[in-house]
């Protein structure tokens, strides 16, 4: 498992979510590994961006929004979030591919694969 959390702040790291970076992730992942993106941001859409990454490697993406946090939750720190998981089957991601909070990954229409040369963040500020 990968877990990449760099992407709630106002300063986005794109290198860091491009075909190049997510073929470097799959090269160094096991065969049945998984990718895990914490993609919350107040001011950018980063579902779409992932999850046309994902369908062009050939992968499985799902998300799941933790929006709603009981007040016991809050208390001891946790805050609501946004997952997108990738795999490259759905066996690879075990209990999360028949969970009703892990929905499928909505590409956005139009929407170009960033690379390392292209990406735009207009397509992707909220709202959509």
């Amino acid at each position: 498992m990968l877990i990449l959390d760099a992407y709630n702040s106002d300063a986005l790291p794109i290198h860091l979510i491009t075909r190049e970076a997510l073929q470097l992730y799959l090269s160094k992942l096991a065969p049945e590994g998984v990718l895990v993106f914490n993609i919350t941001n107040t001011h950018l859409n980063l579902e779409p961006v992932l999850a046309s990454l994902a369908q062009d490697a050939g992968l499985i993406s799902l998300t799941q929004d933790d929006a709603y946090v009981e007040p016991q939750e809050a208390e001891q720190g946790k805050i609501n979030s946004k997952w997108l998981v990738m795999a490259r089957t759905p066996a690879d991601l075990g209990p999360l591919a028949s969970d009703p909070k892990w929905l499928p990954a909505h590409t956005q229409s139009g929407m170009l694969v960033w690379t390392d040369d292209f990406s735009s963040l207009l397509s992707i500020l909220w709202p959509p």
